[in-house]
C-alpha cells in the first residue's frame, strides 16, 4: 500500500511561522531528529503569500559543509567573486535582487550543517531585514556562530519543535492511511515512536508490509509485535552508533531489564562504561523516591538491541537479570514477575509457587496473556491444580473465553473446597454463568444454594450482594435497591462486600435519575474501589462508566466529556478490551449530545470494534445502538438500520439496564429511513417501557425526543414531574423546552435554546432557535426571525452535517467557511489589521469578507455581529 503522509499534527506551530512573516523576526526550529521540523519548514515556505514574499530553499548536508555556499548553489549565479567578503556581498545582492519589492522567505534546512561562509550569509541577510529566515537544526548539535547568533542577536526567534502528542499523532495516522484507527493502536505507535515522524513512518510500511498494521470494517488496527524494517534497523542503528563490547553490553541488559534499577546495573556492569552511555543520551534516569530507574532513551532502540541478540545470549541476559534481583531479596512488588518472566522466556527452570505468585500479579497488571502463561507454565511444573485454577478462571472471563472458563470451573468443582473456595467458586461460576453464558436462571441458582452451605459470612455477604448486582443489570432495579438497603444494615459487612455496595447503589440511583446521590456515593466509592482492584478490576470501571453517566444526564457535558477521556485513556494504556468499549460508547454519547454527530459515530464505531476483537460479546448491543443513533443523526438511514439490526441482534437479558440507550435510536433511525410517524410512535413506547422501569433519567430522553418530533404537548405534564425526580438541569431544560413548544411561545423556546448552548448540546440548541424563528415569522417579526436563523444556523456548522426534522430545511444565510471565521474574529472585537495578521491576509480582503458577512445577515457592523454569534469557544467544546 502507497502512503502520502499530509501535512497533520502542526497546524498551531505553522500558523505562529505564517504570522510571524509579517514582522521582521526570523524563527529558528530547534528538534531532535525525525520529529518534523524540516516538513514544518517546507510547508511554511510553501504556503508563503507569493503577493508578499518570494519563497528560497536551501538544504544543508554533510557534503557541502566544506564546500563554500555549498548549500546555495542552486540559488545562486555561477560567476561570482572568489574574494571571500566580495563572494558575501555578492550573493546577498544576488538573493535580494530577485524579489523586488516582495519580502524574500529563506528556508534554510539543518543548518548545522552549513559551511562557514554560508551561515555568515544567513546572518547577513537575516540583519538586513529584507529577508524572514527560517532554519532548521538538531538539538544538541553545535552550529556555527553565526546561525547561533541569530537568536542571540534578536535577529530571529528559536523555537524549539516537540515531538508529536499523541492526539496529533491519531491525526497523522488517519490522514495517512485515509481511515480510522483504533486507540489502542495510536497509543502503543505513538509510544513506539515517541513523536518522531521518521520513527513512525517507518513503524507504519513495516506493518503494512507485514500484515501486523490491517483494516477491518473500516477500522485500522495493529495486531502483534513490532516488526522492523532494515531501513529502521539501520535508522536506528546510527542514532545508537559505534558501541565496545562493554557499551554494547550495557544496553543489552537496559533492553531486557527496563525499567533497571541503577545500582542493579551498576552491579552487572561497570559504572564508569554505564555512565560513558548515558552521557552519549542514549540511557534516561527517573528518579522513584531513593531508587534511580534507567530506561533506553528511545523505545525502538530496545527493539533492535533485543533483535541482534542470538538466543543464548538473550536467555544469558535474562537469567543474569534474575540472578541479580533475587540476590537483592526480590522486595519490590514487581520483582517476582519479573524474575518469572525472565526465567520462562530464557527456558530456565522454574518453581511453582513463585509462578503462581507471577501470574497473579500479572493478572493485576490486566496482562491477561501473560498470567495465563505463567498459570500454565505453574501447572506443568506441578503447582496446585486448584490454586492454578483460580487464577485461570479469572483471566479467561475477562478474556471473553467463556466456554474455556466454564471447562476450568467444571474441574474447580470437582476438586475438595473449604467454605472459603466454595464462595469463591460460587461468586466466579456464576459471573461466568450469568455475564458469560447468559444463563441466568442456573447462575442465581448456585448463588442461592451455595449461601445455604457457607458458614462464613463474608461470602454470604458477597453472594448477596451479586445477586443485587444481577438484578441490577436486568433492569430489575426495585429489589436490587430494596436488598442492597438490607446489606446496608449488617454490621460489620465485609470488606470487600462494602466497597462494592457503594457502585452498585450508585449504578441503580443513576438509573433512577437520583444524581446527585449516585454522585455522592460513587465518589465514596473510589479509595474502596481501588483496595480490591487486584482482584474484581471490572467494579473500578463500572464506577468510572456510572461516575461519567451522572454527569451526562445532570447535562454537565464538559464534565462527562472530562471523565470520559480520562476513562478512555487509562483503558488505552492498559489494553483491556472492556473498559476501552465502554469509554468508547459515553465518548460517543457525550459528542451526540454536543451535536457532534460524525464524531459521536467514529467513537461509537471504535466500540464496536472492541467488541469484534474477541468472542465476547459483553455490551456490544449497547455501543451498536449508539453508532444507529449517530449514523440516524448523520442522515445514514441504511447505516443506522444496519446497527439497529445487529444490536437486535446481540441483546442480552444480562445488559437491560442499558437497554434504554438501544430503544433511544430506534425512533431516530425511523427518522432517518423515512418514517416519522414511527419514530413518534418508537419513542412513546421508549417513554412508558422507561417508565414502567422507573427509568426515569432515560424517560426525560424519550420525551424530550418527542418535544423534538412535533409531540410536545402529549409530554408537558410528564416532563414537569421529572424536574422533581431527576436531578440537574438538563430535564429541566428539556420540560421548559416542552412547555415552550407546546405553547409555542417564541421567547420561551429562544430562553431553550441559549440554555441548551449554555450545557453545550449544540444540536438541541439549534432547534429550538428554529422553533423560535418560527414563532416570530407567524408574529411577523422578520428581524427576530432572522436572527435567530442565523444562530442556528452558527451552531449547526459545528454539528458535522446534522440532519433532524427541525433543522433539515433550515432557510438561513450560509456563511463560507472563510467568512465564519472572520466573523468570529471579528466579534471579539479585533481590527480588520489584527484579524488580517492573525489568518495571514491582506486588510482589505478581511475588509471585504466582512461586508459581505453583513450582507448576507442583514447587520451593519461588529456590533451586531456579537450579538448574533454563539459565545466564544461554543463552536469547540472539550470532550468532543
Amino acid at each position: 500500500m502507497s502512503l502520502t503522509w499530509p501535512f497533520v499534527g502542526r497546524e498551531g506551530e505553522l500558523q505562529l511561522i505564517l504570522h510571524a512573516m509579517t514582522s521582521e523576526t526570523g524563527i529558528v526550529l530547534v528538534g531532535a531528529p525525525g520529529v518534523g521540523k524540516t516538513r514544518l519548514a517546507y510547508e511554511a515556505v510553501t504556503r508563503a503569500d507569493p503577493r508578499r514574499y518570494v519563497s528560497l530553499w536551501a538544504a544543508a548536508a554533510l557534503a557541502t559543509t566544506k564546500i563554500p555556499l555549498g548549500a546555495f548553489a542552486p540559488l545562486l549565479p555561477v560567476d561570482l567573486p572568489t574574494n571571500p567578503v566580495a563572494l558575501l556581498r555578492s550573493a546577498t545582492d544576488a538573493l535580494l535582487d530577485r524579489c523586488g519589492t516582495r519580502r524574500l522567505v529563506l528556508g534554510v534546512d539543518d543548518a548545522h550543517l552549513l559551511d562557514d561562509i554560508s551561515a555568515t550569509l544567513v546572518h547577513q541577510l537575516a540583519r538586513t531585514r529584507r529577508a524572514f529566515v527560517l532554519a532548521s537544526l538538531r538539538s544538541r548539535h553545535a552550529a556555527p556562530d553565526p546561525i547561533r547568533a541569530l537568536w542571540k542577536d534578536a535577529l530571529t526567534s528559536r523555537v524549539d519543535v516537540e515531538a508529536l502528542s499523541a492526539t496529533a499523532t491519531a491525526a497523522v495516522l488517519m490522514a495517512a492511511l485515509g481511515g480510522q484507527v483504533d486507540g489502542v493502536t495510536c497509543h502503543r505507535l505513538w509510544q513506539a515512536a515517541r513523536g518522531n515522524m521518521l520513527f513512525l513512518r517507518e513503524l507504519v510500511h513495516a506493518g503494512l508490509d507485514s500484515g501486523a498494521l490491517t483494516e477491518r470494517a473500516g477500522m485500522w488496527h495493529w495486531e502483534g509485535p513490532w516488526v522492523t524494517t532494515p531501513r529502521l534497523v539501520q535508522l536506528i542503528s546510527d542514532r545508537i552508533g559505534r558501541l565496545d563490547r562493554a557499551e554494547q553490553n550495557v544496553l543489552e541488559l537496559v533492553s531486557y531489564g527496563e525499567p533497571i534499577g541503577a545500582d542493579l546495573l551498576i552491579s552487572l556492569a561497570d559504572r564508569h562504561t554505564v555512565e560513558a552511555v548515558e552521557s552519549r543520551n542514549l540511557l534516561w534516569t527517573r528518579y522513584e523516591g531513593r531508587r534511580v530507574d534507567v530506561r533506553l532513551a528511545h523505545p525502538l532502540y530496545g527493539e533492535v538491541l533485543r533483535a541482534g541478540c542470538s538466543p543464548p545470549r538473550a536467555a544469558a541476559l535474562r537469567c543474569a537479570l534474575a540472578d541479580a534481583i533475587e540476590a537483592t531479596g526480590a522486595n519490590r512488588r514487581d520483582d517476582q514477575l519479573r524474575i518469572a518472566t525472565w526465567r520462562l522466556d530464557a527456558a530456565a527452570p522454574l518453581r511453582p509457587d513463585p509462578l503462581l505468585g507471577a501470574a497473579r500479579r500479572a493478572f493485576a497488571l490486566l496482562d491477561f496473556p501473560l498470567a495465563e502463561r505463567l498459570a500454565r507454565t505453574a501447572a506443568q511444573v506441578g503447582a496446585d491444580p486448584v490454586a492454578v485454577g483460580w487464577v485461570l478462571w479469572r483471566v479467561l472471563f475477562l478474556s471473553h473465553r467463556v466456554a474455556e472458563t466454564e471447562e476450568v470451573m467444571a474441574r474447580l468443582a470437582e476438586a475438595p473446597m473449604s467454605d472459603r473456595e466454595r464462595g469463591e467458586y460460587a461468586i466466579g461460576r456464576s459471573y461466568n454463568l450469568f455475564w458469560g453464558l447468559h444463563r441466568v436462571d442456573e447462575a442465581f441458582l448456585l448463588l442461592r444454594s451455595t449461601r445455604e452451605v457457607v458458614a462464613d459470612p463474608a461470602w454470604r455477604d458477597e453472594i448477596d450482594l451479586l445477586e443485587c448486582v444481577f438484578q441490577l443489570l436486568q433492569a430489575q432495579v426495585a429489589p436490587a435497591v430494596q436488598g442492597l438497603a438490607r446489606l446496608q444494615t449488617r454490621t460489620p459487612l465485609s470488606p470487600r462486600a462494602a466497597a462494592q455496595v457503594p457502585v452498585a447503589s450508585g449504578m441503580a440511583s443513576v438509573h433512577l435519575g437520583r444524581l446527585d446521590h449516585a454522585r455522592e456515593v460513587l465518589d465514596r466509592a473510589a479509595e474502596p474501589v481501588s483496595r480490591w482492584a487486584d482482584e474484581i478490576p471490572w467494579v473500578a470501571e463500572t464506577r468510572r462508566m456510572f461516575r461519567c453517566y451522572v454527569a451526562l444526564f445532570a447535562g454537565r457535558l464538559d464534565e462527562a466529556g472530562d471523565l470520559a477521556r480520562e476513562f478512555h485513556a487509562d483503558a488505552v494504556q492498559r489494553e483491556w478490551e472492556l473498559p476501552l468499549r465502554l469509554s468508547c460508547g459515553v465518548l460517543a454519547q457525550v459528542a451526540r449530545l454536543r451535536g457532534r454527530v460524525r464524531t459521536a459515530a467514529r467513537w461509537a464505531r471504535e466500540a464496536v470494534h472492541q467488541s469484534g476483537r474477541s468472542a465476547g460479546t459483553a455490551f456490544r448491543n449497547y455501543v451498536l445502538g449508539e453508532l444507529a443513533h449517530a449514523e440516524a443523526l448523520t442522515g445514514d438511514g441504511a447505516a443506522a438500520l444496519a446497527a439497529l439490526n445487529e444490536a437486535d441482534h446481540s441483546r442480552a437479558p444480562t445488559e437491560a439496564l442499558l437497554e434504554p440507550w438501544v430503544d433511544l435510536a430506534r425512533s431516530w433511525v425511523a427518522v432517518a429511513t423515512g418514517d416519522i410517524d414511527r419514530a413518534v410512535r418508537l419513542a412513546a413506547g421508549t417513554a412508558r417501557h422507561t417508565r414502567d422501569q422507573e427509568a426515569a433519567a432515560f424517560e426525560g430522553f424519550a420525551l424530550h425526543d418527542l418535544v423534538r418530533l412535533g409531540a410536545a404537548h402529549t409530554v408537558v405534564d410528564r416532563l414537569a414531574e421529572l424536574t422533581r425526580t431527576v436531578d440537574g438541569d438538563l430535564v429541566r431544560v428539556f420540560a421548559a423546552h416542552a412547555a415552550a413548544a407546546s405553547a409555542r411561545d417564541p421567547l420561551g423556546l429562544e430562553a431553550v435554546g441559549a440554555a441548551f448552548v449554555g450545557l453545550g448540546a449544540d444540536l438541541l440548541a439549534a432547534e429550538a432557535y428554529v422553533q423560535a424563528a418560527h414563532g416570530h415569522r407567524h408574529s411577523g417579526k422578520s428581524a427576530s426571525d432572522r436572527r435567530l436563523r442565523v444562530l442556528a444556523a452558527l451552531l449547526l456548522d459545528g454539528c458535522e452535517g446534522a440532519r433532524t426534522p427541525l433543522v433539515a430545511d433550515i432557510d438561513a444565510p450560509q456563511l463560507t467557511n472563510r467568512e465564519r471565521d472572520i466573523a468570529r474574529l471579528a466579534a471579539t472585537g479585533l481590527s480588520n489589521h489584527e484579524i488580517a495578521d492573525h489568518m495571514v491576509l491582506s486588510t482589505r480582503t478581511v475588509g471585504n469578507h466582512l461586508h459581505h458577512v453583513y450582507a448576507k445577515l442583514g447587520i451593519s457592523g461588529r456590533s451586531a455581529l456579537a450579538a448574533l454569534l454563539p459565545p466564544a469557544g461554543s463552536e469547540q467544546r472539550p470532550g468532543t
